[in-house]
């Protein structure tokens, strides 16, 4: 047999010697650390909606650790955000998820901002304002919908001073591009004023959604109004006795008819419009 054969069949002797006693190949450590400490199974829960308050506490225990890997503690958040949707909560939660908020590893943040938002959680809404400020965008994209999910007046004044402060300059270089990289962060402000209220929202972003440099940008917009509750009706609204270039209702179109029987008086809309037939 050959140098590389004898090393492939080295490697993948233990593989075969699970397989053929029956074994579960071993499981990556942090998931194994992880079903171990709160479920007490080397694969993991078997029905969520047997969780105790026991094996809730356990989640937020191993979500609050200062050691050890990251992914178990953002894997416990993801289930206490699924336990919270059942309305089942561990001990001390509502104190704990503004200190998540704080956590400098990467997953924690989205994660804890998910879970706050399920909650309505009131008293972090300073801190989802800080993350939104200030965090990357995937950190900030999450703290933006928790608040939106925190609804009211203090939401959208805020996302409207978010707004205006990401309108300032803050440029890099790329080679020989020069790239803003506000553009995506001012986008997903202007998702979540729709998402908060579409008709609200509308002003503000016939004001703005010019500002964008490319339609991939627009899309992005036009998308949010698409996917909530009101705005496929307050575009259709808007686009009463205004005319549209014929290009620009084509590709309303395309888009408003992935949205389903919903769509049906936008896509009129869009269509008288755009003078199609």
């Amino acid at each position: 047999m050959h140098t590389n054969e004898m090393n492939f069949f080295t490697l993948i002797r233990p593989i075969l010697l699970c397989l053929s006693l029956g074994l579960a190949l071993p499981l990556p450590i942090s998931a194994q650390q992880y079903w171990t400490e709160n479920f007490n199974t080397q694969q993991g829960p078997v029905d969520t909606r047997t969780w105790s308050r026991e094996q809730l506490n356990a989640l937020l225990h191993t979500a609050m650790r200062e050691d050890g890997p990251t992914d178990p503690k953002v894997m416990a958040l993801d289930d206490l955000a699924a336990a919270a949707k059942k309305k089942a909560y561990p001990d001390g939660l509502e104190a704990a998820v503004p200190r998540l908020l704080e956590s400098s590893e990467s997953g924690i943040v989205p994660a804890t901002a998910r879970l706050a938002g399920i909650l309505k959680l009131e008293s972090s809404r300073s801190k989802l304002e800080d993350c939104a400020h200030n965090a990357f965008c995937r950190d900030g994209t999450a703290a933006l919908k928790a608040l939106v999910c925190l609804g009211g007046e203090k939401t959208r004044e805020f996302l409207r001073w978010l707004y205006a402060e990401k309108c300032k300059p803050r440029q890099r270089i790329q080679g020989a591009e020069v790239i803003d990289e506000s553009d995506m962060e001012r986008a997903n402000i202007l998702c979540a004023l729709i998402d908060l209220d579409a008709a609200q929202a509308l002003p503000d972003v016939i004001a703005h959604v010019s500002r964008f440099p490319d339609d991939g940008f627009r899309k992005i917009i036009f998308e949010a109004f698409l996917s909530s509750k009101d705005g496929c009706a307050v575009i259709a609204l808007a686009l009463q006795n205004r005319r549209l270039p014929t290009s620009v209702a084509t590709a309303g179109l395309r888009l408003a008819r992935s949205a389903g029987n919903r769509a049906n008086e936008l896509i009129e809309a869009l269509k008288t419009a755009g003078g199609i037939e």
